[in-house]
C-alpha cells in the first residue's frame, strides 16, 4: 500500500482489491444460500430458485460495515497501537464495496425480477384488479346518474371524462354496459382459500384501526395480530380457526395458581389475575367487533357469492363462540363487563368532545387560545383514560360477608372472627377442588364463578349433575360432618371464592350452638339438593333452598331415639347413623335420604331421579339412631312438588 496521503489515487492496485472484494463478497454470498438451500425451501413459506437467486444479487449490504468502518477510522486517530492508515483503509475497501452495491446490484435488482417474471401479477390477482376496477366504473357511473339530475346542464361532460382515465378503458359501444370481463367469470377464479386470507386481512386491518383509535392497548392488539397471522397460515386446511387460536391465548394461566399458593404472593397473584380475566373480555369484545366489520367490508367488495358467503359463515360461527365465551363473563363475572363497558363509553364521549372541539374550530367559532385550552383539557382526560383505564376491583371480605344471605346474619364478633380466617383467591376453569372419597381442606364461598359438583350415582345412570353459583359455600357439609365428599368438585369456570381452612372455620364456631345451627341448615340445602339433583336439575340454588326452607325442621337426637318420617316427607340425615325398623340388618351412615314406606313415588323415582339404586336413598316408617348424635333435616314432599311444578326452567349454565 502507498503510504503518501493520496495513495489511493496514485495506486490502481487498491481499486482492484475493492472490485475483487466485491465479488468475493457475492461469491460468498451465493455459497451460503445454495449450501442452505434445502433447508430453505421447507422453512417457513418455502423457496424456489428464483427467489434464492433474487436473494444473492438484490440482499443490499453495507450498511452496519460501513458504519464499523467509520468507527475503525475514528478509532485509528487516538490509539497508538492502531495505526491511522489501517483505519484509512478499512472505509476505504467498506465504502468501495458498498458503493458497487448500490450501483450495481441496486441498480439491476429490478432487471433481474423482470427476467424471472416476479414482478408481474399472478393470475388471481389479476382477477382481483379486474374485480377493483370494475367497481371502481360502476360506482363513477351511479355518482354520474346521481350528479346528472342536480348540475346535468352547467357540467361539460366530456371535460370530465377527459381526466377519468382509470375507468376510461371500461367503456365500450354499448353505454352502461360490463363487457370487458363479465364479473361472474371473475368471481369463478377467486378461490375459498383466498378469500379466507383476504378475510383475515381485513380482519387484520380492522384490529391496527382499533389500536390507532385508542379502543385497544398493545397486549390486546399482539393477542389479536398474532392469531390472524397463525389463522393465515392455515387458510387452506380448515375453516377460519383465530377464535381458537386466540382462546388458546387468553386462558386463565396456570402459574398464578402456584403464585397463590405461595402467602407472600397470594395478593399480587389476585391481582394478576383479575388483569387477565380484564385482558380476555376486553379481546374477545375486540374480536366480536373485528369480525364484525370485516364481514360487512368483505361482502361489499365481493358481493355475495358463493365463497364470501361461506367465510362469512365461518366468521359467524366464530363470533357464536365468542359470544357464547363473554356470556359466560355476563353471568359469572359481570364486574368485568362492566369495566370494559365503562371504558368504551368514556373513550366515546372523550373522543366525541375532541371531534367537537375540532369541527368549532375548523368553522372558525374559535379562536385559537380557546381552541387550545379546549384540546388541552380533553387530551389530558384521554391520556388519563389510556394510562390508567377502569380496572376490576376485588371485593373486601368484610363486604363479601356482610352482604351474604346467610354470613350477613351473624353476629359482628363472629363476623369480624370469619373475615380474618378468609383467602381471597381466583381459581382457574376445570380445577379440582375436592375430590369423591377426598376430605376438603375447607370451605369455599363463591363470589364469581360457577361450581360443578359430579357424582355418580350408578354404572348405568346418567352422573348426577349440581352447579353452584355465587353465595353457595361449597364443602360446608363435609367440614361440619367430618365426611368424605360424596362427589367431585370441580370449577365450570373461572372461580373468585374466598377459601376458610378447615380447622379456622370449626374455631370460629366454638362452642355457639346457635351459628352451628345455622351452618347446618345450610349444608341440608346443598347436600339434599346434590342428591335430588336429577329431578331438579333445571331449578335455581336459591329457588330451592326457599322452597325447602318454608317446612324444614332440624331434629338431634341421641343413641336410642326413634325418628318417624311421615308419609309425604322427606328426613336428610346429615350426621351420625340409623337402622330401618324395615330392615334391622342394616345401618345407614350420613349423607342419605329417609322416606316413609309409603311414601309412594311422588318425586323419587327410578326413572326420574336415579337416587333410587344409590346408597343416599332408603325407605322405612321408623328409624332408630344407632350413634351418640344424629342430626336429621326433615322437610315437606309437597313443597318440592310446588317446586317442580312451578319454577320455570332454567339453564344450568346460568346458574
Amino acid at each position: 500500500m502507498l503510504l503518501s496521503g493520496n495513495q489511493y489515487e496514485k495506486n490502481g492496485g487498491a481499486w482492484g482489491y475493492v472490485i475483487l472484494l466485491y465479488v468475493i463478497m457475492q461469491v460468498a454470498r451465493a455459497v451460503v444460500v445454495v449450501v442452505l438451500y434445502p433447508i430453505l425451501i421447507h422453512l417457513g413459506y418455502g423457496m424456489n430458485w428464483k427467489e434464492a437467486t433474487v436473494i444473492v444479487w438484490s440482499g443490499l449490504r453495507g450498511a452496519v460495515s460501513l458504519s464499523m468502518a467509520l468507527s475503525v477510522n475514528h478509532a485509528s486517530n487516538d490509539l497508538h497501537h492502531l495505526k491511522s492508515q489501517i483505519g484509512t483503509s478499512f472505509l476505504f475497501f467498506t465504502g468501495g464495496t458498498v458503493f458497487l452495491t448500490l450501483v450495481v446490484n441496486g441498480s439491476s435488482a429490478q432487471f433481474l425480477l423482470s427476467i424471472f417474471g416476479m414482478d408481474k401479477m399472478t393470475g388471481k390477482e389479476r382477477c382481483i384488479l379486474d374485480l377493483t376496477k370494475r367497481r371502481m366504473f360502476k360506482k363513477t357511473q351511479n355518482e354520474c346518474e346521481a350528479l346528472l339530475g342536480d348540475h346535468g346542464e352547467d357540467v361539460d361532460w366530456s371535460t370530465v371524462k377527459g381526466y377519468m382515465n382509470c375507468v376510461k378503458f371500461l367503456e365500450s359501444s354499448r353505454p352502461h354496459q360490463e363487457n370487458v370481463l363479465e364479473i361472474d367469470d371473475v368471481m369463478s377464479k377467486i378461490g375459498l382459500k383466498d378469500t379466507r386470507v383476504r378475510f383475515l386481512n381485513v380482519l387484520r386491518a380492522s384490529y391496527l384501526r382499533m389500536l390507532n383509535e385508542g379502543k385497544i392497548n398493545w397486549t390486546t392488539a399482539n393477542a389479536l395480530i398474532r392469531s390472524i397471522d397463525e389463522a393465515t397460515d392455515l387458510a387452506s386446511l380448515g375453516v377460519l380457526c383465530d377464535w381458537e387460536i386466540l382462546k388458546s391465548q387468553i386462558q386463565f394461566p396456570r402459574y398464578i395458581g402456584y403464585l397463590q399458593s405461595t402467602p407472600c404472593m397470594q395478593k399480587l397473584a389476585i391481582n394478576l389475575a383479575a388483569k387477565r380475566l380484564q385482558s380476555a373480555c376486553h379481546t374477545s369484545v375486540a374480536f366480536v367487533e373485528g369480525h364484525k366489520i370485516a364481514r360487512s367490508l368483505l361482502v361489499e367488495f365481493l358481493g355475495d357469492i358463493e365463497v364470501t358467503s361461506a367465510v362469512i359463515n365461518e366468521s359467524v360461527a366464530e363470533e357464536k363462540e365468542a359470544g357464547q365465551f363473554l356470556e359466560g363473563f355476563h353471568v359469572t363475572f359481570p364486574q368485568v363487563l362492566r369495566v370494559i363497558k365503562s371504558s368504551e363509553v368514556a373513550y366515546k364521549l372523550l373522543n366525541d368532545l375532541c371531534d367537537y372541539v375540532e369541527t368549532m374550530d375548523k368553522h372558525g367559532l374559535l379562536e385559537e387560545k380557546v381552541a387550545v385550552h379546549l384540546r388541552d383539557i380533553v387530551q389530558t382526560d384521554m391520556k388519563k383514560l389510556s394510562r390508567r383505564p377502569p380496572s376490576l376491583e376485588i371485593p373486601e371480605a368484610r363486604d363479601v360477608i356482610n352482604l351474604h344471605h346467610l354470613l350477613g346474619t351473624l353476629t359482628s364478633r363472629v363476623r369480624k372472627n370469619l373475615e380474618s380466617s378468609m383467602r381471597p383467591s381466583i381459581v382457574p376453569c376445570h380445577t379440582l377442588l375436592c375430590g369423591k372419597g377426598c376430605m376438603p381442606n375447607g370451605i369455599w364461598l363463591i363470589q364469581n364463578g360457577v361450581v360443578k359438583c359430579d357424582a355418580k350415582i350408578s354404572p348405568n345412570k346418567n352422573s348426577s349433575h349440581l352447579t353452584l353459583s355465587q353465595g353457595t359455600i361449597v364443602g360446608l357439609y363435609e367440614v361440619l360432618a367430618q365426611n368424605p365428599c360424596i362427589y367431585d368438585v370441580s370449577t365450570d369456570t373461572v372461580v373468585f371464592c374466598y377459601l376458610i381452612e378447615a380447622k379456622k372455620f370449626l374455631s370460629v364456631l366454638g362452642t355457639n350452638l346457635g351459628v352451628e345451627e345455622l351452618f347446618w341448615k345450610e349444608s341440608l340445602f346443598v347436600i339434599s339438593r346434590l342428591m335430588l339433583s336429577l329431578t331438579f336439575e333445571r331449578r335455581r340454588m336459591q329457588e330451592f333452598r326457599t322452597s325447602v326452607g318454608e317446612s324444614l325442621v332440624m331434629h338431634t337426637r341421641v343413641a336410642g331415639d326413634v325418628l318417624q318420617i311421615t308419609n309425604g316427607s322427606i328426613g336428610v340425615l346429615l350426621q351420625g347413623s340409623v337402622r330401618s325398623q324395615d330392615a334391622p340388618g342394616r345401618t345407614i351412615a350420613s349423607p342419605a335420604l329417609l322416606l316413609s314406606s309409603h311414601s309412594g313415588n311422588v318425586v323419587l323415582t327410578v326413572e326420574t331421579s336415579g337416587v333410587a339404586e344409590s346408597s343416599f336413598c332408603h325407605f322405612g316408617s321408623e328409624y332408630q339412631i344407632e350413634t351418640s348424635k344424629a342430626r336429621i333435616g326433615v322437610f315437606d314432599i309437597s313443597t318440592l312438588e310446588s317446586f317442580r311444578a312451578q319454577s320455570p326452567a332454567v339453564d344450568t349454565n346460568l346458574m
